[in-house]
């Protein structure tokens, strides 16, 4: 996965959709389709329907939530967060997260045991990231069929 950068305060689901459709920034917002300046990010079902476009193939979401229905900490290892053995194998994957106490939300890439942050300058392994307190609230990957 290649690190695409944000551009704007609340585009990290563009950057993200570039990063797992393997295309530049201008063309995931080509498909995008919305006002030029976003003021409440990208929901999940909107960023499926962006990557379906892109690159032909179905993807699939599911929430993350704790036996009390609260998001899942994120642990020290993020791949104790996901389950079935999703995280850094066979093809990245998107995750959001929330910082806890807040409103603030942000779409992330995950492939190969690495944090593609669209807001950070490089890669970062999870427990070097700043979002390692944050609470995973969504995955989403591409569709086994």
């Amino acid at each position: 996965m290649r690190l695409i950068r944000q551009q704007e305060h609340f585009d990290c689901g563009i950057a993200l959709v570039a990063m797992l459709a393997r295309c530049s920034y201008a063309d995931a917002l080509d498909v995008y389709k919305g006002p030029w300046h976003m003021t409440r990010g990208l929901r999940w079902q909107r960023l499926c329907r962006m990557l379906y476009a892109l690159t032909g193939h179905r993807w699939t979401t599911r929430s993350l939530f704790d036996a009390s229905g609260g998001p899942l900490f994120c642990p020290s290892s993020l791949e104790a967060a996901i389950p079935n053995g999703w995280f850094g194998f066979d093809s990245p994957l998107g995750v959001l997260v929330y910082k806890p106490n807040t409103k603030d939300s942000h779409w992330v890439g995950l492939s190969n045991h690495w944090v593609y942050d669209p807001a950070a300058v490089k890669r970062q392994g999870w427990a070097d990231s700043p979002l390692r307190q944050w609470r995973v609230v969504r995955v989403i990957l591409k569709s086994a069929a």
